[in-house]
């Protein structure tokens, strides 16, 4: 029985550590979503400023 608990413990600990993992990676493609949209941004804007220097 020891072993079966053994592989119980470790089976929870390995979906633990997925969970954390897969939090993590949402986080980051928010973080990147958000950068993506700055970028963007910042890309209209520079735009933007060699138009009006053209003019």
């Amino acid at each position: 029985m020891k072993e079966y608990d053994d592989l119980i413990e470790e089976l929870g600990g390995k979906v633990e550590k997925r969970d954390r993992l897969t939090q993590q990676i949402a986080l980051m493609a928010a973080t990147v979503a958000e950068l993506d949209i700055e970028i963007d941004q910042l890309n209209i804007q520079i735009d933007e400023l060699e138009e009006s220097e053209e003019n």
